[in-house]
């Protein structure tokens, strides 16, 4: 299955885009917009964090994500990190494994 989610940086700084499960980060200019496509065989709702100091985008476990300025693919993440048995997200997961606090210091 493949998703794709659009997100326009509409500040006037550079904000920065964490994606997880991988750890990686890339910095959005001012105006810029990424799509980010997310192929996988979980059916997991992508969920977009926004967070003082940028945005976190949490794809779903065994997914792989490339993400594109325009046509330039600027971005992949191709491996695919195994999930729980359960049906825990992978913020839920990573959330449990580090403490809240690591991944949301704002909550």
């Amino acid at each position: 299955m493949e998703r794709t989610k659009e997100i326009t940086n509409s500040e006037c700084h550079v904000v920065h885009l964490w994606l997880e499960p991988w750890g990686d980060l890339i910095d959005m200019h001012p105006g810029v917009t990424f799509r980010i496509v997310v192929e996988g065989p979980r059916e997991d709702d992508i969920e977009l964090e926004q967070r003082d100091d940028g945005l976190t985008f949490w794809a779903p476990f065994e997914s792989m994500l490339r993400v594109y300025e325009g046509d330039t693919l600027r971005r992949a993440c191709l491996t695919r990190f195994p999930g729980p048995a359960n049906s825990m997200t992978t913020r839920e997961l990573l959330g449990l494994l580090f403490g809240k606090d690591l991944l949301r210091p704002d909550d």
